[in-house]
């Protein structure tokens, strides 16, 4: 599932959930983005991966602990001469 939200001109946000059968993998990817102009951008975002468990004592019980996370911040600017 994506998804895409646009607040005003510059700043909008997006967020991506993806499920892996195979694996019984979730992901969760949220990302921020604010256009200073044309050619430069600020960028804050995040990757969650979840993994499925099975609880021992109750193996009808099914949850998802969180295996990883990544935050990351990128600036894009363009330089002119």
């Amino acid at each position: 599932m994506r998804t895409n939200y646009q607040f005003s001109r510059r700043l909008f946000a997006r967020l991506i959930v993806q499920y892996n059968d195979f694996s019984e993998r979730l992901e969760i990817d949220p990302l921020v983005t604010y256009k200073i102009n044309a050619f430069s951008a600020v960028y804050v975002g995040s990757t969650h991966d979840f993994n499925s468990y099975v609880r021992e004592n109750d193996p009808t019980a099914e949850f998802y602990r969180q295996s990883n996370r990544q935050l990351f911040l990128k600036l894009q600017y363009l330089v002119r001469r």
